[in-house]
């Protein structure tokens, strides 16, 4: 099997840093003009007690989700046979 580079590798790379960085940027200032410079840390703390509640039982969930999900995808490409350079023992 071989493993190739697509052509569009690096526009896809910069496209989902920008995304990402949007992303942030935009919930970063809501969360700042709805709650002010008074932010606890993680944000969803400084919501009401009970909307942090629910966020949090959202939030975690997904959280280990996709954690789970990125620790067994992100191994799958590693080769589970040895290399073909390795010379096998002939029968003779």
């Amino acid at each position: 099997m071989v493993w190739c580079v697509p052509r569009d590798y690096v526009k896809s790379i910069w496209a989902l840093g920008l995304i990402e960085i949007f992303i942030y940027t935009l919930t970063g200032a809501l969360v700042y003009a709805f709650v002010g410079s008074e932010v606890k840390s993680p944000a969803i703390l400084s919501a009401a007690p009970l909307v942090s509640k629910v966020a949090f039982g959202i939030a975690l969930p997904v959280i280990f989700i996709s954690g789970s999900i990125n620790s067994t995808v992100s191994p799958s490409p590693a080769p589970l046979h040895p290399p073909r350079t390795i010379q096998r023992r002939s029968k003779g």
